[in-house]
Order: structure tokens, then C-alpha cells, then sequence
């Protein structure tokens, strides 16, 4: 009788023992269970973060393809983005004012040319003593002309206001400052495409 009660006791012992075992098994499967959900929704947050970074990177590239174009278009056009940008360029403003510059360098020296014949009129007036009178008209009038060629205002030739040395002059200053402008903005749009292919790459 003390045997079979010795071993009753140990089954006693070692059902206890499995039992605990079994519980401690249970935990640790629900907690590598909990462990395994967190790691799935992490990794599923870094899928759409992935995602969202690759979206990211693509509108980028986009962007940075766009200020390039933007650029382009204010530096020579002849991009196709913008309305007028054949003659809405730093090209195109530089080209003009060299253009106007020409011009007031030839209205210049027209009115230079009328000047020099105004005081040879002047000197033949002086010394043809007969035609005095109409020698001084004579001077009066290619004063009046050279004024005209020179600076407008005379009151001689049609359009004088707009056709003579100081109206080009000032018009090639406009033109230069529109170019200088216009350049210094396509600098802008050229450092912005830059930064945009930076953080293009830097997202990629």
C-alpha cells in the first residue's frame, strides 16, 4: 500500500508538472503570436510608406522635368509650355536690344551727319553774303532737322517722336533691362530644376 501510494504521488507530481509546462507553452505561442501581428503591421506601414516614397520620387522627376522645360522656355522658348514664349525669352530680348542699339547707333550718327550739314550750311551762309537771309533759313532748317534726327520735338518730319537718336537710345536701355530681367529669371527657374532633380535623386 506505501508503494502504490509513493507512486500516485509522483503522477500526482508529474501531471503538475506537464500542466504548468503547458501553460507556460500557451503564453509564450500568444505571445509569439502578438510579436508576429506587430511585425506584419509594421511591415505593412513600410509597404505603404514605400509607396508613398516611390510616388514621391516619381512626381519629382516630374517637377524637375517641368522646371527644366520652364527654364528653357525663359532662357531661348521654343519649349512649347508657355504662350508668347518665342518672344517672351532672354534670347529674344537680348537679340532686340542689340537691334535697338544698332539703331540708335545709326540714328546717332545720321544726326551727326545732319549736324555737320547744318554748320556747312551755316558756314555757306556766312560767306555767301547775297543769300544771307536764305542761308540762315537754310541753317534754322537743318538745325531744325538735326533736332528732329537727334531728339524729336522739331515739329519737321512725321513720327519724329518716335524716329531719332534719344527715342533708340532709351528704348536699348528698356530692351537691355527687360533682357537683364528676363535672364536673371531663367537663373531662378534654372537653380529650381536643379533643386528639384536633387531631391529626385536623393528620394530614389
Amino acid at each position: 500500500e506505501i508503494l502504490i501510494g509513493l507512486v500516485g504521488s509522483e503522477m500526482c507530481i508529474r501531471d503538475r508538472y506537464y500542466s504548468e509546462k503547458s501553460a507556460e507553452s500557451k503564453q509564450a505561442a500568444d505571445k509569439a503570436a502578438e510579436l508576429a501581428g506587430q511585425k506584419a503591421e509594421e511591415a505593412r506601414q513600410l509597404g505603404l510608406e514605400a509607396s508613398e516614397n516611390a510616388k514621391s520620387a516619381s512626381e519629382s522627376v516630374i517637377n524637375a522635368e517641368k522646371a527644366e522645360k520652364l527654364s528653357q522656355s525663359y532662357a531661348l522658348g521654343d519649349s512649347g509650355i508657355r504662350e508668347g514664349e518665342k518672344k517672351d525669352n532672354s534670347k529674344y530680348y537680348s537679340e532686340k536690344s542689340a537691334e535697338s542699339k544698332q539703331a540708335a547707333d545709326k540714328a546717332a550718327e545720321l544726326a551727326g551727319q545732319k549736324a555737320e550739314e547744318a554748320r556747312q550750311l551755316g558756314l555757306e551762309a556766312s560767306e555767301n553774303a547775297k543769300s544771307a537771309s536764305e542761308s540762315v533759313t537754310n541753317a534754322e532748317k537743318a538745325q531744325k532737322l538735326s533736332q528732329s534726327y537727334a531728339i524729336g520735338n522739331s515739329g519737321l518730319r512725321e513720327n519724329e517722336e518716335k524716329d531719332n537718336s534719344k527715342y533708340y537710345s532709351e528704348k536699348s536701355v528698356e530692351s537691355k533691362q527687360a533682357a537683364d530681367k528676363a535672364a536673371e529669371l531663367a537663373g531662378q527657374k534654372a537653380e529650381e530644376a536643379k533643386q528639384s532633380g536633387l531631391e529626385a535623386v536623393s528620394y530614389t
